[in-house]
């Protein structure tokens, strides 16, 4: 079965992007359709323990790593072992800081 993997932005803050995420699986849990989606996450980060905490962990591939560099390190190395006809969606990975004023 075909799965969409989610590849978020930063996983060491709640915001935006957080809410935008979790109503995304909240979706795909409403439509009965977890068991389509993989949201890759740093072991152990804010990100991560809020969505299990919202009951999302059904849904999440941890990625060990120390910082957000290796996170992104590991994880394009991950979705490069899944089947190639697996969309990924990165989301939004531009810094904060690189975005004009």
């Amino acid at each position: 079965m075909e799965k969409l993997i989610i590849l978020p932005s930063w996983c060491e803050s709640l915001g935006g992007m957080t809410v935008s995420l979790s109503m995304t699986i909240a979706g795909f849990d409403k439509l009965q359709r977890l068991d389509s989606i993989i949201v890759l996450v740093k072991s152990n980060s804010l990100l991560e323990n809020y969505l299990q905490h919202q009951g999302h962990g059904a849904c999440l591939q941890p990625i060990a790593a120390e910082d957000g560099a290796q996170f992104y390190q590991r994880a394009l190395k991950w979705v490069a072992r899944q089947p190639r006809d697996y969309p990924l969606l990165i989301e939004n990975c531009t810094s904060l800081y690189l975005l004009p004023i």
